[in-house]
């Protein structure tokens, strides 16, 4: 309504099945009267860069982000400067019947997941502000990396997806006897 400052405040989706949960951020910044925002909710259908699931595992939440540019978080990289705000969305569990769960969101940097064995190298690593998160690339089912604006997949049928975000959470692996959940996404308030 009218130039001044204004505080903006986003929640990032939630993962499904034992998914980690979505980011909040807040954070002020100066609007010109009559200046046009768009605002994009992520959804726990994958909305804004999660990963739905059409398989067992877990799908990723979506980010949450406002821009002066209008698009879905992911087609806005060459467009940085128009991003105001992210929350990254939480990544999917996995659904096997032990259960590990997907990482949360974050702010700097996504959480991680956890995996149904003690092996540590399988689990997916969460988004960063430069980076998305790094998934188990071994045998049986290895999974893709987070990128920008969007979570990784899980290539197997156990895995949980990654969560949306200033970059995305990596999907989850799976094996014959194991499988991870989904990297969460980053957030970021450079804007």
């Amino acid at each position: 309504p009218k130039t001044g400052t204004y505080k903006i405040e986003t929640w990032g989706a939630q993962g499904t099945i034992n998914g980690g949960l979505g980011a909040y951020s807040h954070g002020q910044v100066i609007l010109q009267k009559d200046q046009k925002i768009y605002v994009y909710i992520g959804g726990q259908n994958g909305y804004n860069g999660g990963k739905y699931s059409k398989r067992n595992g877990g799908g990723g939440g979506g980010a949450t982000h406002i821009a002066t540019e209008t698009g879905l978080l992911s087609t806005l990289s060459n467009s940085l400067t128009n991003i105001l705000i992210v929350s990254g969305g939480g990544g999917g569990g996995d659904n096997w019947s032990t259960g590990a769960f997907g990482g949360n969101a974050g702010g700097i940097i996504g959480g991680a997941s956890s995996i149904t064995t003690d092996s540590a190298y399988k689990y997916a690593t969460g988004g960063s502000q430069t980076t998305g998160g790094v998934a188990y690339a071994g045998p049986n089912y290895p999974a893709s990396n987070g990128i920008f604006g969007q979570g990784g997949i899980s290539a197997g049928s156990f895995g949980g997806h990654g969560g949306g975000g200033y970059y995305g959470g990596s999907g989850g692996g799976a094996g014959s006897n194991w499988s991870a959940g989904g990297g969460g996404g980053s957030s970021y308030i450079g804007n």
